[in-house]
């Protein structure tokens, strides 16, 4: 046999092996492919079940949970009632409900509320009371003046019967008016007055007690005195006056007669001519 024939038997031989390897090799394959394939189809029906398992479970706590519902809320008047569902269900378990007022109107007549919550418990009740929605009013704040009427007023209402103090005068004239949604124009209070001194001069004012700013030129003296200014008293924030105004004695000037005597006269004093009292 010659080695050409021997080399193409080899051949042929190494060519039978490596096809019956890869023969093998094919049919490992395909048992892993299968294996695989049964594996991945058995996840899908455990996920199917595991999917449908979850379903019925869901179903079951919504019917659950509806069985043990809050009862619905009855409206409220010049309000909203806003709720938050739980898993999609209205008035269970963790449900919130939230109060909230229209305009011009605040939760039981207090303005610092602005929502007020109630939660649905496990009991099956609500948590507090239902609350109402008032028009809002007007609280005499407490640094107001001194007021004896009622201290809770409605909107357009305005006070002007207020009293300070002695030594102590009103910051404004003009009273407080109520305004919508329970604020007021202005807060009338009592602040320090100016007393008048008693050794200034007499006030034909008739009061004891001025408001700063006030400035007082109406003022007297008895016969003998005089104003020491002519610029009035004004009454400073504090209750310190600008200046006081007083009554001061006066020295009468001397009469000069043709005689040359000198009089100092306390009244009218008649000679060749007449000496009138003159002030200074």
């Amino acid at each position: 046999m010659s080695d050409g024939f021997l080399n193409i038997k080899n051949e042929i031989k190494t060519m039978q092996s490596n096809v019956k390897k890869q023969y093998q090799v094919n049919v490992l394959i395909d048992k892993n492919v299968t294996a695989l394939e049964t594996a991945l189809s058995k996840i899908d029906q455990d996920v199917i079940t595991m999917n449908a398992d979850i379903k019925t479970l869901k179903e079951r706590s919504l019917i659950l949970l509806k069985a043990n519902q809050c009862p619905e809320l009855t409206s409220i008047r010049n309000g909203e009632i806003f709720k938050n569902t739980n898993e999609g269900v209205r008035n269970i378990y963790g449900s919130v409900a939230e109060y909230r007022c229209n305009i011009g109107y605040s939760l039981n007549g207090n303005t610092s509320i602005k929502v007020y919550n109630r939660h649905c418990q496990a009991d099956r009740t609500w948590s507090g009371k239902q609350p109402t929605c008032d028009e809002e009013s007007c609280i005499l704040p407490k640094h107001a003046a001194n007021y004896g009427g009622q201290r809770i007023v409605s909107p357009g209402t305005t006070l002007n019967n207020f009293a300070c103090d002695s030594g102590y005068v009103l910051s404004s004239q003009h009273g407080m008016t109520c305004h919508d949604g329970g604020s007021w124009s202005q807060i009338v209070t009592c602040i320090k007055g100016c007393t008048l001194p008693n050794h200034a001069a007499s006030s034909k004012d008739g009061r004891t007690t001025f408001s700063p700013g006030e400035t007082l030129n109406n003022f007297a003296c008895q016969p003998g005195y005089v104003l020491s200014s002519q610029n009035g008293m004004t009454c400073r924030r504090g209750g310190s006056w600008s200046e006081i105004v007083t009554c001061v004695k006066v020295q009468p000037k001397e009469c000069v007669f043709d005689a040359g005597h000198k009089w100092h006269p306390r009244w009218k004093k008649k000679s060749r001519t007449t000496c009138t009292l003159l002030w200074t």
